[in-house]
């Protein structure tokens, strides 16, 4: 039996189309999977890198200038010049990917990792 969708005459005999779709379709999912892993661990490196350049100052957002230690912790911040960078390419491989997902053909990498 074969996929009527993939039959061509001319190859009839000489080999099967059907195994070749096959072969096909599961390569090119195990070099989507690679790309989808690879693009996920360097999400979530660059979204590890920019959390560990903010300090934590969320809690005391209401009160950020009048506690000493919060000024202190943002004004000594050394990696203060990376958030820019790092938040802009964090952005823009989320705008990829929201990009290649328009497609409708499945996930390359998973909502919730774009999430967070």
């Amino acid at each position: 039996a074969h996929d009527s969708s993939f039959h061509i005459d001319i190859f009839d005999g000489v080999f099967d189309v059907s195994a070749l779709k096959q072969q096909v379709t599961t390569t090119c999912e195990g070099i989507l999977r690679f790309f989808s892993d690879a693009w996920v661990a360097d999400i979530e490196t660059l979204s590890a890198e920019l959390s560990a350049s903010c300090p934590c100052w969320e809690p005391f957002r209401e009160n950020l200038l009048s506690r000493l230690e919060v000024v202190e912790a943002l004004c000594g911040n050394q990696k203060y010049g990376n958030i820019g960078t790092l938040a802009a390419e964090l952005r823009s491989q989320c705008k990829m990917l929201k990009l290649i997902h328009s497609d409708k053909r499945g996930m390359m990498v998973e909502a919730a990792v774009i999430k967070r």
